[in-house]
């Protein structure tokens, strides 16, 4: 009787220590996540510093349509992305027309392109034309 009252205590000792043990351990990777993510937030500046912010959200742009060649049909979709830019768009909208105005950016940069981005021009072009179509503008 003695014996299975040890057995039975060992047993509950033991246990004891891997419940505590795994609820220490979990609540010292909670805390190392929250730090990690506190290090990975980014702030941007005041909206009163509109150049370090216009310089934040994006470096390259098609903001100057003249720079890509007129007998490219990148120079029409650019012109396309400069007209969406003037208008009132939502905000999932306004984020793809940034991130397609950076790969039209970039493939105008480019002389040679790889059959990776060769594949996603003609998706690029797509998504433009489908959001000029949303928002009724013409190419004129």
């Amino acid at each position: 009787m003695f014996l299975k009252l040890c057995f039975l205590g060992v047993i509950i000792a033991l246990t004891c220590a891997c419940v505590f043990i795994c609820v220490r351990t979990r609540l010292i990777r909670k805390r190392e996540y929250r730090n990690m993510s506190k290090l990975s937030e980014v702030k941007l500046p005041d909206r009163e510093n509109s150049y370090l912010r216009s310089r934040l959200s994006g470096a390259l742009s098609c903001e100057d349509v003249e720079k890509i060649p007129k007998d490219t049909c990148l120079f029409s979709v650019a012109k396309l992305l400069k007209k969406l830019t003037e208008k009132q768009l939502s905000g999932a909208d306004v984020l793809m027309v940034r991130k397609l105005q950076r790969l039209i950016a970039e493939h105008a940069e480019k002389s040679k392109v790889s059959p990776y981005e060769k594949e996603r021009l003609p998706y690029a072009v797509t998504s433009v034309l489908s959001l000029c179509a949303k928002y009724g503008i013409d190419e004129d």
